[in-house]
């Protein structure tokens, strides 16, 4: 379960770090529900996926005929996505737990979901998680939130394209997609132990805890919506690390970071005079290093006139 968690948080690091353009948009509803979209063009990291997708194919069949089993979503169904050279489909993680059910003989629920997560945290083993009561709760929380995402492949192999975009309803803007990551990684790395070589291992780490610090809060009050961002620290003590986030910043370029905001009423003023606004939208498009410049003021706030019946 471990392993898992800590490939979630990984693949959230690679995806926000790595995409040469991307953007987020949030639509805000009057009682503070809404929808969150991030949309990446990966087609520039497309060489270096698709080594880690044979990679991962050549590991699956090694598992295969060690008779080990795949884990906790089947890697076949992921992994076949991208054999017809071309795509354009969209994946739940609901639905991949269902399929992982079914497959075990089993009749899928958030509940049954629920008691088989809390099932695999509790077991006797040295490599099982050790938190608290409330901290697995935690991260039953954040695990459930993935599972009402939806994630639309669009993969070209002739023209070398690949984008990825995903989506995610929320209730209030605290529970909007990865809101709760920071948490899930001082919980996690609280509790990181030997036997985990990829969670002590120091560029990880850093990573980890930069991520956490760059991650966007979003705090909404009857005629203003505040977000608040740090710019993720691209600098480095650690050679392998600082060697990585160079060639990262080479990849992206000229590339561009576009934030796009729809709130529930007319906007009348935004704090940033980058940010754009017409009617009830904002969009704000800024170079992509700028979200790794730690000079950069990237906190925005947005003033509206509510809607009548505005409730939060």
């Amino acid at each position: 379960m471990k392993n898992l968690i800590y490939s979630i948080i990984i693949c959230f690091i690679f995806s926000f770090s790595s995409c040469s353009e991307y953007g987020e948009e949030v639509w805000i509803n009057a009682d503070g529900s809404g929808r969150y979209e991030m949309t990446q063009d990966l087609s520039d990291m497309l060489p270096f996926i698709e080594m880690g997708i044979a990679g991962a194919k050549q590991k699956l069949e090694e598992k295969k005929e060690n008779g080990e089993e795949q884990g906790e979503i089947n890697a076949d169904e992921l992994l076949a996505i991208f054999e017809s050279g071309k795509v354009d489909t969209v994946i739940s993680m609901e639905s991949l737990m269902k399929r992982s059910f079914e497959k075990d003989g089993m009749v899928y629920s958030k509940e049954a979901m629920k008691a088989k997560f809390f099932d695999k945290m509790n077991e006797d083993g040295e490599k099982n998680f050790k938190g608290t009561p409330a901290e697995k709760e935690k991260i039953w929380g954040f695990f459930e939130g993935l599972l009402d995402m939806k994630t639309r492949i669009q993969y070209d192999q002739e023209y070398a394209s690949l984008k990825n975009t995903m989506s995610q309803s929320f209730t209030n803007p605290k529970e909007m997609l990865f809101g709760n990551l920071p948490e899930l990684i001082d919980i996690i790395s609280k509790y990181e132990d030997g036997e985990n070589e990829r969670l002590n291992d120091p560029s990880t780490k850093e990573a980890m805890n930069k991520m956490k610090e760059a991650f966007p809060t979003y705090e909404i009050t009857k005629n203003t919506l505040k977000i608040r961002r740090k710019a993720m620290e691209m600098e480095s003590d650690d050679p392998e690390a600082a060697q990585g986030m160079e060639m990262m910043k080479g990849m992206m370029g000229n590339s561009t970071y576009t934030m796009k905001i729809h709130v529930p009423g007319k906007v009348k003023k935004v704090s940033q005079s980058g940010a754009k606004f017409k009617g009830s939208t904002v969009t704000w498009t800024m170079p992509a290093l700028d979200m790794y410049d730690t000079s950069k003021d990237l906190n925005l706030d947005i003033k509206f006139k509510p809607k009548k019946g505005i409730r939060y």
